[in-house]
Order: structure tokens, then sequence, then C-alpha cells
């Protein structure tokens, strides 16, 4: 009894961790503080390969940032946070 209370309690935590990070890198804005939280973040990537394709989107999304093309720095961004540990 105990154990299945337990096992579908971590579940129902798990799911609703996985549901907070998603909003957390969803809610990503084109602004210095958004392109800096997610710089900050691709410096812990210990993959190499990871990393430079990281590294490339975040310098995309400062590239459109800079030509005002909101939606395409946000895409760019947002790649980048999916790949950095937050």
């Amino acid at each position: 009894m105990w154990k299945a209370t337990l096992i579908g309690a971590s579940m129902i935590l798990a799911f609703a961790a996985t549901g907070v990070q998603a909003q957390q890198k969803m809610a990503l804005n084109c602004t210095t503080a958004d392109v800096a939280k997610v710089e900050a973040s691709t410096k812990k990537i210990t993959n190499p390969t990871q990393k430079t394709a990281a590294d490339r989107e975040l310098a995309m999304a400062k590239e459109m940032m800079a030509k005002k093309d909101d939606k395409a720095c946000v895409a760019h961004l947002s790649n980048a946070a999916a790949m950095a540990p937050m």
C-alpha cells in the first residue's frame, strides 16, 4: 500500500517539476536580461558539441536582437536555452 502511494506521489511530483521547467524555458523574451540568463546557463554545458551549438544559437539570438527581429531572436534563444541546464 505505502509503496504504491509513494510511487504515485513521486510520479506526480516528477510531472509537476517537468511542467514548471517547460514553462520557465518557454517564458523567454528577446531582452538583454533573458540573453544574459541563457548565456550564463550555456557556460554550464559540459558536452563540447552541445556547447558549440548552444553558443551558435545564442550568437544568432543576439544578431536577431540587434536587427529587432524579436520572433527570430526568441526562437534562437529558446533553442539555446533548451540545450542548457537551467
